[in-house]
């Protein structure tokens, strides 16, 4: 749900899903990494809890992961979602004052009677 909600902000503005790291250059590489954490926590509660609603364990006993990887690859991410979510306010910030630069010339250019006046 979060990879198609992001995915449809970075269409909207028309850009590229590239974090400029190594290992998330594409859209298909970003759907990898979000997979790939989907299949080990798909409701982000493995990470945060060491058992499930049942009492079992949340991951099995077998799991294993090189966190320092994982670290670098989610670093990476992060840090081109921060620059994602500062692009985004400066794009609205600009459509908005575009908006308003708009009316503001209607304003000034209607006559009086447009707005009911005489």
């Amino acid at each position: 749900m979060l990879r198609k909600g992001l995915e449809d902000v970075f269409d909207a503005y028309e850009w590229e899903l590239d974090f400029d790291v190594p290992h998330c250059r594409t859209r298909d590489d970003f759907r990898k990494i979000i997979s790939e954490f989907h299949a080990v926590d798909a409701w982000s509660y493995a990470f945060r809890y060491p058992i499930d609603t049942r009492g079992g364990a949340a991951l099995t006993s077998h799991f294993r992961f090189n966190l320092f990887n994982f670290v670098d690859v989610l670093d990476g991410i992060f840090r081109g979602l921060d620059g994602a979510v500062y692009g985004a306010y400066e794009e609205l910030q600009r459509e908005n004052e575009a908006r308003a630069e708009v009316r503001q010339a209607e304003m000034e250019n209607a006559d009086d009677e447009d707005y009911g006046y005489e």
